[in-house]
Protein backbone atom coordinates (compact mmCIF):
# COMPACT_ATOMS: atom_id res chain seq x y z
CA UNK A 1 0.00 0.00 0.00
CA UNK A 2 1.23 3.66 -0.38
CA UNK A 3 -0.20 7.27 0.18
CA UNK A 4 -1.99 9.61 -1.72
CA UNK A 5 1.21 11.80 -0.91
CA UNK A 6 3.64 8.85 -1.88
CA UNK A 7 1.82 7.93 -4.85
CA UNK A 8 1.61 11.42 -6.23
CA UNK A 9 5.53 11.97 -6.39
CA UNK A 10 5.63 9.39 -8.62
CA UNK A 11 3.06 9.89 -10.87
CA UNK A 12 4.45 14.01 -11.73
CA UNK A 13 8.20 12.45 -11.56
CA UNK A 14 10.24 13.00 -14.37
CA UNK A 15 11.02 9.17 -15.21
CA UNK A 16 6.78 8.68 -15.98
CA UNK A 17 7.19 9.29 -19.44
CA UNK A 18 4.97 8.13 -22.41
CA UNK A 19 6.20 4.25 -24.16
CA UNK A 20 6.32 4.79 -28.24
CA UNK A 21 5.70 1.42 -28.48
CA UNK A 22 2.06 1.25 -26.29
CA UNK A 23 -1.31 1.99 -26.84
CA UNK A 24 -4.26 2.08 -24.71
CA UNK A 25 -6.29 -0.53 -25.64
CA UNK A 26 -8.82 1.25 -22.82
CA UNK A 27 -10.19 2.65 -19.60
CA UNK A 28 -12.42 1.91 -16.73
CA UNK A 29 -13.31 2.77 -13.85
CA UNK A 30 -14.65 -0.35 -11.45
CA UNK A 31 -15.10 -1.27 -8.11
CA UNK A 32 -12.60 -4.34 -7.93
CA UNK A 33 -11.72 -6.96 -4.52
CA UNK A 34 -8.28 -6.22 -3.93
CA UNK A 35 -5.80 -9.01 -2.17
CA UNK A 36 -3.21 -6.41 -0.64
CA UNK A 37 0.39 -8.26 -2.02
CA UNK A 38 2.32 -8.75 1.21
CA UNK A 39 -0.59 -8.88 4.01
CA UNK A 40 -3.29 -11.05 1.23
CA UNK A 41 -5.99 -9.24 3.23
CA UNK A 42 -8.99 -8.67 0.87
CA UNK A 43 -10.13 -5.62 0.77
CA UNK A 44 -13.18 -3.26 -1.26
CA UNK A 45 -11.65 -0.98 -3.92
CA UNK A 46 -12.74 1.80 -6.31
CA UNK A 47 -10.33 1.25 -9.02
CA UNK A 48 -9.05 2.67 -11.97
CA UNK A 49 -7.97 0.23 -14.80
CA UNK A 50 -5.84 1.02 -18.39
CA UNK A 51 -5.25 -2.18 -20.56
CA UNK A 52 -1.96 -1.63 -22.61
CA UNK A 53 -0.94 -3.26 -25.80
CA UNK A 54 2.11 -3.09 -27.39
CA UNK A 55 2.03 -2.35 -31.50
CA UNK A 56 2.59 -5.57 -32.34
CA UNK A 57 -0.64 -6.71 -30.54
CA UNK A 58 1.23 -9.92 -28.53
CA UNK A 59 2.25 -7.76 -25.19
CA UNK A 60 -0.47 -6.74 -22.78
CA UNK A 61 -0.32 -5.08 -19.17
CA UNK A 62 -2.83 -4.43 -17.53
CA UNK A 63 -2.44 -1.22 -15.08
CA UNK A 64 -4.35 -0.50 -11.79
CA UNK A 65 -4.65 2.33 -9.22
CA UNK A 66 -6.41 1.29 -6.39
CA UNK A 67 -8.14 3.02 -3.23
CA UNK A 68 -9.09 1.16 -0.01
CA UNK A 69 -10.96 3.84 1.92
CA UNK A 70 -7.85 5.02 3.84
CA UNK A 71 -4.44 4.02 1.25
CA UNK A 72 -3.75 3.38 -2.72
CA UNK A 73 -2.27 0.50 -4.32
CA UNK A 74 -0.95 -0.34 -7.72
CA UNK A 75 -0.86 -3.65 -9.63
CA UNK A 76 0.62 -4.30 -13.08
CA UNK A 77 -1.21 -7.72 -14.06
CA UNK A 78 -3.85 -8.78 -11.41
CA UNK A 79 -5.30 -12.79 -10.95
CA UNK A 80 -8.35 -11.80 -10.26
CA UNK A 81 -8.61 -9.95 -13.45
CA UNK A 82 -7.17 -12.23 -16.12
CA UNK A 83 -8.88 -15.11 -14.31
CA UNK A 84 -5.86 -17.05 -13.31
CA UNK A 85 -7.22 -17.73 -10.00
CA UNK A 86 -10.17 -20.26 -9.74
CA UNK A 87 -13.79 -19.23 -9.85
CA UNK A 88 -14.12 -20.92 -6.58
CA UNK A 89 -11.25 -18.39 -5.00
CA UNK A 90 -12.39 -15.27 -6.64
CA UNK A 91 -15.84 -16.15 -5.15
CA UNK A 92 -14.11 -17.01 -1.58
CA UNK A 93 -12.54 -13.47 -2.21
CA UNK A 94 -15.50 -11.47 -2.74
CA UNK A 95 -17.70 -13.24 -0.04
CA UNK A 96 -14.70 -12.58 2.28
CA UNK A 97 -14.98 -8.71 1.71
CA UNK A 98 -18.75 -8.32 1.78
CA UNK A 99 -18.36 -9.54 5.41
CA UNK A 100 -16.28 -6.60 6.07
CA UNK A 101 -18.42 -3.60 4.92
CA UNK A 102 -19.76 -2.94 8.17
CA UNK A 103 -20.22 0.91 7.49
CA UNK A 104 -21.70 -0.19 4.11
CA UNK A 105 -25.91 0.19 3.90
CA UNK A 106 -26.91 -3.74 3.23
CA UNK A 107 -29.57 -3.04 0.71
CA UNK A 108 -26.78 -2.51 -1.56
CA UNK A 109 -24.79 -5.47 -1.14
CA UNK A 110 -26.49 -7.27 -4.08
CA UNK A 111 -24.89 -5.23 -6.36
CA UNK A 112 -21.52 -4.38 -4.94
CA UNK A 113 -21.17 -8.17 -4.97
CA UNK A 114 -21.83 -8.81 -8.63
CA UNK A 115 -20.28 -5.52 -9.90
CA UNK A 116 -16.91 -7.40 -7.53
CA UNK A 117 -17.96 -10.92 -9.57
CA UNK A 118 -17.83 -9.12 -12.71
CA UNK A 119 -14.34 -8.13 -12.97
CA UNK A 120 -13.24 -11.95 -12.49
CA UNK A 121 -11.87 -12.57 -15.62
CA UNK A 122 -12.94 -9.70 -17.60
CA UNK A 123 -9.33 -8.85 -19.18
CA UNK A 124 -6.84 -10.98 -21.14
CA UNK A 125 -3.64 -12.67 -19.22
CA UNK A 126 -0.62 -10.34 -19.41
CA UNK A 127 2.68 -10.28 -20.65
CA UNK A 128 4.94 -10.85 -17.21
CA UNK A 129 7.14 -8.21 -16.40
CA UNK A 130 8.57 -8.54 -13.34
CA UNK A 131 6.35 -5.80 -11.45
CA UNK A 132 5.89 -7.14 -8.26
CA UNK A 133 9.23 -8.41 -7.69
CA UNK A 134 10.74 -5.14 -8.04
CA UNK A 135 7.69 -3.29 -6.34
CA UNK A 136 8.54 -5.73 -3.21
CA UNK A 137 11.42 -5.56 -2.69
CA UNK A 138 13.10 -2.39 -3.91
CA UNK A 139 9.44 0.26 -5.25
CA UNK A 140 10.56 1.18 -8.73
CA UNK A 141 7.72 0.24 -11.02
CA UNK A 142 7.62 -0.87 -14.56
CA UNK A 143 7.69 1.05 -17.80
CA UNK A 144 3.64 0.36 -18.24
CA UNK A 145 3.36 2.21 -15.27
CA UNK A 146 5.24 4.92 -15.91
CA UNK A 147 3.40 5.06 -19.32
CA UNK A 148 -0.07 5.40 -17.34
CA UNK A 149 1.55 7.71 -14.93
CA UNK A 150 2.47 9.87 -17.45
CA UNK A 151 -0.95 9.98 -19.06
CA UNK A 152 -2.75 10.84 -15.89
CA UNK A 153 -0.42 13.91 -14.85
CA UNK A 154 -2.38 16.54 -14.36
CA UNK A 155 -6.11 15.07 -14.13
CA UNK A 156 -8.15 14.17 -10.93
CA UNK A 157 -8.09 10.59 -11.10
CA UNK A 158 -7.06 10.18 -7.59
CA UNK A 159 -9.70 12.64 -6.15
CA UNK A 160 -12.15 10.32 -7.75
CA UNK A 161 -11.34 7.34 -6.59
CA UNK A 162 -11.88 8.61 -3.37
CA UNK A 163 -14.64 10.45 -3.97
CA UNK A 164 -16.31 7.02 -5.61
CA UNK A 165 -15.42 5.74 -2.80
CA UNK A 166 -16.92 7.40 -0.27
CA UNK A 167 -20.16 7.43 -2.40
CA UNK A 168 -20.08 3.88 -1.67
CA UNK A 169 -19.79 4.18 1.35
CA UNK A 170 -22.57 6.54 1.94
CA UNK A 171 -25.16 4.14 0.01
CA UNK A 172 -24.79 5.32 -3.49
CA UNK A 173 -23.58 2.01 -4.54
CA UNK A 174 -24.23 3.33 -8.28
CA UNK A 175 -20.65 5.83 -8.10
CA UNK A 176 -19.17 4.36 -10.94
CA UNK A 177 -22.41 4.29 -13.65
CA UNK A 178 -24.77 6.70 -11.87
CA UNK A 179 -27.30 7.62 -14.04
CA UNK A 180 -29.24 10.25 -11.96
CA UNK A 181 -28.46 13.77 -12.32
CA UNK A 182 -27.37 15.57 -9.16
CA UNK A 183 -29.74 14.94 -6.44
CA UNK A 184 -29.12 18.47 -4.80
CA UNK A 185 -29.98 20.45 -7.65
CA UNK A 186 -33.13 18.34 -8.50
CA UNK A 187 -34.32 18.86 -5.14
CA UNK A 188 -34.04 22.74 -5.08
CA UNK A 189 -35.96 22.69 -8.47
CA UNK A 190 -38.60 20.50 -7.10
CA UNK A 191 -39.02 22.79 -4.29
CA UNK A 192 -39.96 26.01 -6.13
CA UNK A 193 -41.37 24.06 -9.19
CA UNK A 194 -44.34 26.19 -10.43
CA UNK A 195 -44.02 28.27 -6.75
CA UNK A 196 -41.75 30.61 -7.26
CA UNK A 197 -39.70 31.74 -9.99
CA UNK A 198 -35.61 30.41 -9.91
CA UNK A 199 -32.51 31.65 -10.68
CA UNK A 200 -29.31 30.12 -11.76
CA UNK A 201 -26.22 31.57 -11.39
CA UNK A 202 -22.66 30.37 -12.23
CA UNK A 203 -19.59 30.13 -13.79
CA UNK A 204 -19.42 29.62 -18.10
CA UNK A 205 -19.41 26.03 -18.71
CA UNK A 206 -21.13 24.87 -15.24
CA UNK A 207 -24.04 23.48 -17.21
CA UNK A 208 -26.36 25.71 -15.98
CA UNK A 209 -29.17 25.92 -19.10
CA UNK A 210 -28.11 22.05 -19.63
CA UNK A 211 -29.41 21.67 -15.88
CA UNK A 212 -32.56 23.59 -16.87
CA UNK A 213 -33.23 21.31 -19.50
CA UNK A 214 -32.55 17.75 -18.31
CA UNK A 215 -34.45 18.75 -14.65
CA UNK A 216 -37.97 19.87 -17.74
CA UNK A 217 -37.25 16.59 -18.87
CA UNK A 218 -37.49 14.60 -15.53
CA UNK A 219 -40.94 16.30 -14.77
CA UNK A 220 -42.41 15.90 -18.04
CA UNK A 221 -42.31 19.26 -19.57
CA UNK A 222 -42.56 18.97 -23.31
CA UNK A 223 -40.14 21.40 -25.56
CA UNK A 224 -43.31 23.05 -27.22
CA UNK A 225 -44.09 24.09 -23.47
CA UNK A 226 -41.00 25.58 -23.14
CA UNK A 227 -40.15 29.15 -24.32
CA UNK A 228 -36.59 30.32 -24.53
CA UNK A 229 -35.71 34.35 -24.12
CA UNK A 230 -31.89 34.50 -24.85
CA UNK A 231 -30.96 37.20 -23.40
CA UNK A 232 -28.21 40.26 -24.63
CA UNK A 233 -28.18 43.87 -24.19
CA UNK A 234 -29.51 44.81 -27.21
CA UNK A 235 -32.62 43.45 -26.75
CA UNK A 236 -35.95 44.80 -27.07
CA UNK A 237 -39.17 45.15 -25.65
CA UNK A 238 -41.57 43.78 -28.48
CA UNK A 239 -38.56 40.52 -28.45
CA UNK A 240 -40.25 39.92 -25.43
CA UNK A 241 -43.86 40.90 -26.08
CA UNK A 242 -44.45 40.39 -29.35
CA UNK A 243 -44.80 42.83 -32.84
CA UNK A 244 -46.68 43.09 -36.23
CA UNK A 245 -44.58 41.03 -38.72
CA UNK A 246 -44.97 41.48 -43.03
CA UNK A 247 -47.26 38.09 -43.95
CA UNK A 248 -48.16 37.24 -47.06
CA UNK A 249 -51.81 35.53 -48.06
CA UNK A 250 -53.81 33.99 -50.79
CA UNK A 251 -56.97 35.46 -51.95
CA UNK A 252 -58.41 33.58 -54.44
CA UNK A 253 -61.31 35.07 -56.74
CA UNK A 254 -63.26 34.44 -58.95
CA UNK A 255 -62.92 36.05 -62.59
CA UNK A 256 -66.41 36.20 -64.73
CA UNK A 257 -66.03 36.91 -68.74
CA UNK A 258 -69.10 37.61 -71.14
CA UNK A 259 -68.16 35.83 -74.48
CA UNK A 260 -70.01 35.98 -77.49
CA UNK A 261 -71.74 33.00 -79.11
CA UNK A 262 -72.05 32.06 -83.05
CA UNK A 263 -75.74 32.87 -82.68
CA UNK A 264 -75.07 35.85 -81.74
CA UNK A 265 -76.42 35.10 -78.15
CA UNK A 266 -74.06 35.80 -75.09
CA UNK A 267 -72.46 33.47 -72.88
CA UNK A 268 -71.03 33.94 -69.37
CA UNK A 269 -67.82 31.75 -67.60
CA UNK A 270 -65.62 32.18 -64.80
CA UNK A 271 -62.10 31.27 -63.50
CA UNK A 272 -60.78 31.45 -60.33
CA UNK A 273 -57.40 33.75 -59.56
CA UNK A 274 -55.30 33.88 -56.44
CA UNK A 275 -54.07 36.65 -55.71
CA UNK A 276 -50.65 37.20 -53.01
CA UNK A 277 -51.48 40.22 -50.62
CA UNK A 278 -48.87 41.12 -48.36
CA UNK A 279 -50.54 42.21 -44.69
CA UNK A 280 -49.24 42.70 -41.12
CA UNK A 281 -50.01 39.99 -38.27
CA UNK A 282 -49.00 39.81 -34.94
CA UNK A 283 -46.53 37.66 -33.60
CA UNK A 284 -45.62 36.05 -30.08
CA UNK A 285 -42.98 36.87 -28.03
CA UNK A 286 -41.84 34.73 -26.05
CA UNK A 287 -43.41 36.28 -23.34
CA UNK A 288 -46.93 36.47 -24.34
CA UNK A 289 -46.78 32.77 -25.93
CA UNK A 290 -46.40 31.37 -22.26
CA UNK A 291 -48.45 33.41 -20.77
CA UNK A 292 -51.37 32.15 -23.33
CA UNK A 293 -50.09 29.06 -23.05
CA UNK A 294 -50.38 29.20 -19.08
CA UNK A 295 -53.85 31.00 -19.48
CA UNK A 296 -55.17 28.08 -21.23
CA UNK A 297 -54.81 25.88 -17.92
CA UNK A 298 -51.68 24.24 -19.37
CA UNK A 299 -48.03 23.86 -17.76
CA UNK A 300 -45.87 26.63 -19.50
CA UNK A 301 -42.26 27.27 -18.44
CA UNK A 302 -40.14 30.31 -19.61
CA UNK A 303 -36.69 30.19 -19.30
CA UNK A 304 -34.03 33.33 -19.48
CA UNK A 305 -30.67 32.76 -20.47
CA UNK A 306 -28.06 35.51 -19.51
CA UNK A 307 -30.99 37.90 -17.14
CA UNK A 308 -28.85 39.76 -16.03
CA UNK A 309 -27.88 40.46 -19.69
CA UNK A 310 -30.75 42.05 -20.84
CA UNK A 311 -31.08 45.70 -20.28
CA UNK A 312 -33.11 47.43 -17.06
CA UNK A 313 -36.12 48.77 -18.91
CA UNK A 314 -36.81 45.50 -20.22
CA UNK A 315 -35.95 43.13 -16.98
CA UNK A 316 -38.51 45.57 -15.64
CA UNK A 317 -41.58 44.31 -17.88
CA UNK A 318 -40.55 40.66 -16.97
CA UNK A 319 -40.83 41.62 -12.92
CA UNK A 320 -43.88 42.70 -13.23
CA UNK A 321 -45.13 40.46 -15.29
CA UNK A 322 -43.83 37.40 -13.13
CA UNK A 323 -45.24 39.05 -9.85
CA UNK A 324 -48.48 37.58 -8.39
CA UNK A 325 -51.57 39.43 -7.40
CA UNK A 326 -53.28 38.91 -4.40
CA UNK A 327 -55.23 35.93 -5.62
CA UNK A 328 -52.18 34.02 -7.49
CA UNK A 329 -52.80 35.58 -11.10
CA UNK A 330 -49.68 36.79 -13.34
CA UNK A 331 -50.91 40.19 -15.72
CA UNK A 332 -49.01 41.05 -18.60
CA UNK A 333 -50.03 43.60 -20.84
CA UNK A 334 -49.21 42.63 -24.68
CA UNK A 335 -48.73 46.46 -25.81
CA UNK A 336 -51.20 44.57 -28.75
CA UNK A 337 -54.12 46.54 -29.68
CA UNK A 338 -57.28 44.21 -29.44
CA UNK A 339 -60.27 46.96 -30.39
CA UNK A 340 -61.07 50.22 -29.95
CA UNK A 341 -63.34 51.83 -27.07
CA UNK A 342 -66.22 54.15 -26.67
CA UNK A 343 -63.87 57.30 -26.83
CA UNK A 344 -62.08 55.53 -30.15
CA UNK A 345 -59.31 54.89 -27.90
CA UNK A 346 -57.23 51.48 -28.38
CA UNK A 347 -57.70 48.44 -26.16
CA UNK A 348 -55.07 46.81 -25.05
CA UNK A 349 -54.51 43.34 -24.43
CA UNK A 350 -54.14 41.35 -21.26
CA UNK A 351 -53.16 38.11 -20.47
CA UNK A 352 -53.77 36.57 -17.42
CA UNK A 353 -52.86 33.26 -15.46
CA UNK A 354 -52.87 31.25 -12.61
CA UNK A 355 -49.23 31.35 -10.81
CA UNK A 356 -49.59 27.53 -10.85
CA UNK A 357 -49.15 27.14 -14.69
CA UNK A 358 -46.36 29.48 -15.49
CA UNK A 359 -43.18 28.95 -14.32
CA UNK A 360 -39.63 31.10 -15.01
CA UNK A 361 -36.29 29.93 -14.91
CA UNK A 362 -33.28 32.28 -15.66
CA UNK A 363 -29.66 31.85 -16.11
CA UNK A 364 -26.20 34.24 -15.31
CA UNK A 365 -22.91 34.37 -15.37
CA UNK A 366 -20.96 35.36 -12.35
CA UNK A 367 -18.22 37.27 -12.31
CA UNK A 368 -16.41 40.34 -13.44
CA UNK A 369 -15.62 39.04 -16.53
CA UNK A 370 -19.00 39.35 -18.07
CA UNK A 371 -21.21 41.98 -18.83
CA UNK A 372 -23.84 42.01 -16.72
CA UNK A 373 -25.29 44.40 -15.05
CA UNK A 374 -26.75 44.17 -10.91
CA UNK A 375 -30.41 43.85 -10.13
CA UNK A 376 -32.11 46.35 -7.83
CA UNK A 377 -33.64 44.69 -4.81
CA UNK A 378 -36.99 44.27 -6.09
CA UNK A 379 -36.30 42.32 -9.09
CA UNK A 380 -33.98 40.10 -6.54
CA UNK A 381 -36.94 39.61 -4.33
CA UNK A 382 -38.74 37.62 -7.39
CA UNK A 383 -36.22 35.13 -7.73
CA UNK A 384 -34.93 32.45 -5.43
CA UNK A 385 -31.39 31.94 -6.51
CA UNK A 386 -29.48 28.56 -7.32
CA UNK A 387 -25.79 28.82 -7.23
CA UNK A 388 -23.39 26.24 -9.20
CA UNK A 389 -20.16 25.72 -9.48
CA UNK A 390 -18.43 23.68 -12.48
CA UNK A 391 -18.82 20.22 -11.12
CA UNK A 392 -16.87 17.50 -11.95
CA UNK A 393 -18.67 14.29 -10.33
CA UNK A 394 -22.07 16.04 -12.18
CA UNK A 395 -20.30 15.96 -15.56
CA UNK A 396 -19.02 12.63 -15.35
CA UNK A 397 -22.28 11.37 -14.05
CA UNK A 398 -24.49 13.32 -17.06
CA UNK A 399 -21.94 11.64 -19.76
CA UNK A 400 -22.30 8.39 -18.40
CA UNK A 401 -25.92 8.54 -18.77
CA UNK A 402 -25.71 10.12 -22.02
CA UNK A 403 -23.13 7.14 -23.30
CA UNK A 404 -25.32 4.48 -21.66
CA UNK A 405 -28.20 5.32 -23.68
CA UNK A 406 -26.31 5.77 -27.18
CA UNK A 407 -25.02 1.98 -26.04
CA UNK A 408 -21.19 2.91 -26.20
CA UNK A 409 -18.44 1.55 -24.03
CA UNK A 410 -17.65 2.74 -20.44
CA UNK A 411 -14.33 3.76 -21.19
CA UNK A 412 -15.95 6.49 -23.36
CA UNK A 413 -16.38 8.72 -20.55
CA UNK A 414 -12.68 8.22 -18.97
CA UNK A 415 -11.55 9.65 -22.45
CA UNK A 416 -14.11 12.69 -22.40
CA UNK A 417 -13.27 13.35 -18.53
CA UNK A 418 -9.50 13.26 -19.25
CA UNK A 419 -10.15 15.31 -21.99
CA UNK A 420 -12.09 17.80 -20.03
CA UNK A 421 -9.72 17.97 -17.33
CA UNK A 422 -6.37 18.59 -19.56
CA UNK A 423 -8.69 21.51 -21.17
CA UNK A 424 -9.71 22.91 -17.53
CA UNK A 425 -5.95 22.95 -16.68
CA UNK A 426 -5.06 24.70 -19.62
CA UNK A 427 -7.55 27.72 -18.73
CA UNK A 428 -6.16 27.43 -15.04
CA UNK A 429 -2.84 27.61 -16.84
CA UNK A 430 -3.60 30.96 -19.01
CA UNK A 431 -2.22 28.52 -21.93
CA UNK A 432 -6.53 28.72 -23.39
CA UNK A 433 -8.43 31.85 -22.18
CA UNK A 434 -11.93 29.72 -23.79
CA UNK A 435 -13.78 27.52 -21.15
CA UNK A 436 -14.76 24.07 -22.68
CA UNK A 437 -18.41 23.30 -21.24
CA UNK A 438 -20.49 20.82 -20.26
CA UNK A 439 -22.47 21.30 -23.63
CA UNK A 440 -19.56 20.71 -25.48
CA UNK A 441 -18.74 17.05 -24.62
CA UNK A 442 -23.19 15.97 -24.09
CA UNK A 443 -23.24 17.37 -28.04
CA UNK A 444 -20.47 15.44 -29.26
CA UNK A 445 -21.69 12.04 -27.65
CA UNK A 446 -25.54 13.31 -29.05
CA UNK A 447 -24.43 13.63 -32.49
CA UNK A 448 -21.89 10.97 -32.86
CA UNK A 449 -23.51 7.96 -34.37
CA UNK A 450 -20.74 5.61 -33.21
CA UNK A 451 -18.34 6.10 -30.37
CA UNK A 452 -15.69 6.48 -32.63
CA UNK A 453 -16.89 9.35 -34.02
CA UNK A 454 -16.77 11.39 -30.39
CA UNK A 455 -13.13 11.94 -31.31
CA UNK A 456 -13.75 13.63 -34.41
CA UNK A 457 -16.44 15.82 -33.67
CA UNK A 458 -14.32 17.26 -30.70
CA UNK A 459 -11.75 17.87 -33.56
CA UNK A 460 -14.08 19.88 -35.29
CA UNK A 461 -14.98 21.71 -32.33
CA UNK A 462 -11.37 23.09 -31.93
CA UNK A 463 -11.62 26.48 -33.18
CA UNK A 464 -14.65 27.27 -30.56
CA UNK A 465 -11.76 27.08 -27.93
CA UNK A 466 -8.75 29.03 -29.62
CA UNK A 467 -8.14 32.40 -29.69
CA UNK A 468 -7.33 34.28 -32.89
CA UNK A 469 -4.19 36.46 -34.25
CA UNK A 470 -4.74 39.57 -35.45
CA UNK A 471 -5.03 38.59 -38.86
CA UNK A 472 -8.12 36.89 -37.97
CA UNK A 473 -6.46 33.48 -38.15
CA UNK A 474 -6.70 30.48 -35.08
CA UNK A 475 -3.50 30.56 -33.38
CA UNK A 476 -1.49 27.84 -34.59
CA UNK A 477 0.16 26.92 -30.49
CA UNK A 478 -3.37 26.41 -29.27
CA UNK A 479 -5.06 24.12 -32.05
CA UNK A 480 -1.66 22.01 -32.11
CA UNK A 481 -2.26 22.09 -27.92
CA UNK A 482 -6.01 21.02 -28.25
CA UNK A 483 -5.31 18.65 -31.14
CA UNK A 484 -2.69 16.72 -29.43
CA UNK A 485 -4.86 16.27 -26.23
CA UNK A 486 -7.80 15.49 -27.97
CA UNK A 487 -5.14 12.91 -29.84
CA UNK A 488 -4.08 11.23 -26.47
CA UNK A 489 -6.99 10.91 -24.48
CA UNK A 490 -8.77 8.90 -27.27
CA UNK A 491 -6.27 7.03 -28.45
Amino acid sequence: MISRTQLELLINDKDSVALTDYTVDSRANIIFPCEEYKTEINKFTTAFIVDLVDTSGTKRHTIGILYNGTEFAITCGDGHLEGKNSKVSATRRVDDIMTKLTNFDSSHFPKIKKDLMNCYKSYEKNTVCGFWKHWGSSGKICKHMKHVFSEIQGTNILSDLVTTYEAYESASATATTSTKKPKSDHKFLERYSFKKHVKIEGPKGSGKTFGVHAYLDDIGIPDESRFFVGGNNSIEAYQLLGSLTPYVREIKEEVKSVGLKANKSFATSSTSQTKHVQDLIWKNGPLTAAFKKAAKGEKAVLIIDEILRIPSRERNILTASLTPDNKGYYTLRTEKMVGLDDDGDGIEEVVRCKKEFLWALSTTNIGADYDIDDSDEAEEDRWVTLHLESDRTKLKSILSENTKAKKFKPTIVSSLMEFYDKMTKYKSMEQLSRIINIRHLCEAVEIATKQSEIKEILEDYILVWVDRDHDGKPEAAQVKLVSDTIAKAFK
